[in-house]
């Protein structure tokens, strides 16, 4: 990440997910710099592939987000925000989720979650993004279970 500007942008891509362009689009309205020409070249996107992955073991198939998270375990940024599409780019399961979290949190960053347009920090109710994580989950489980 950036030193010079405090804002980082996980992007995952997985089929539950918005597709890669759209998270990006997300990164780039929200404020990123950078995003105007090349926006698969820069450090403060963290971007990893796991469309054909089946695990219930996500962080360790995620090493560029973890590179990220690794940040916020090991220091203080309280003027860092970092950049999530939607509550299930978060993580994949609650637990996952939560874990993300904790560790952004525990560096005193804050989480923005583009498509609920909110941010949450450290000590903040997390009740709205878990109703909206399980109600993501539940419609992606579906549209998988259709085709």
């Amino acid at each position: 990440m950036s030193r010079i500007h405090p804002k980082a942008a996980v992007i995952t891509l997985h089929p539950y997910l918005p597709s890669e362009d759209d998270q990006l689009a997300g990164a780039r309205d929200w404020g990123l710099p950078g995003l105007e020409e090349k926006p698969q070249i820069s450090r403060d996107i963290f971007r990893d592939d796991v469309r054909k992955i089946r695990t219930t073991n996500w962080p360790s198939k995620l090493p560029n987000r973890d590179v990220l998270l690794r940040v916020y375990r090991d220091s203080k940024v309280s003027e860092d925000e970092v950049f999530f599409a939607n509550p299930l780019c978060v993580g994949f399961s609650q637990k996952h989720a939560q874990s993300t979290i904790e560790d952004i949190h525990r560096g005193e960053a804050l989480l923005y979650v583009h498509d609920m347009r909110r941010e949450f920090r450290p000590g903040d109710d997390l009740a709205p993004l878990w109703k909206e994580h399980l109600r993501q989950l539940k419609n992606a489980q579906m549209r998988q279970y259709r085709t």
